[in-house]
């Protein structure tokens, strides 16, 4: 299946994503840090405790997303919608994938 062939390579590609949320009709973008679990089909935000995303998935958990085109010229991209919820993995769970998604990732995740 070529599309999902090209939607890993892309995914894989790109270290970061704009993901928009909605609350109240008053949308808000911001670049976030994920990482993608083909095998669960599940996509991991990386964020602290006590950030505005959060409460907003509280009260609106339907969001979108674009990856960042890195080829500029070639416009390619991959956009997608869906709901968010609270994961029962933190970001420790994670930070072999993350890190080795993002190579300073870890860096952060340790502070």
């Amino acid at each position: 299946m070529e599309a999902k062939k090209e939607f890993l390579r892309m995914i894989n590609e790109c270290e970061e994503i704009a993901l928009a949320t909605s609350i109240h009709d008053f949308p808000n973008v911001r670049i976030v840090n994920y990482y993608y679990d083909e095998k669960n089909n599940v996509m991991y935000f990386a964020t602290y405790t006590g950030r505005e995303k959060i409460s907003e998935f509280w009260k609106n958990n339907n969001v979108s997303f674009t990856t960042i085109p890195m080829n500029r010229g070639k416009r390619e991209h991959i956009r997608a919608r869906g709901h968010v919820r609270e994961s029962k993995k933190s970001i420790l769970d994670l930070r072999e994938e993350f890190s080795n998604k993002m190579a300073d990732f870890a860096e952060i995740i340790d502070k």
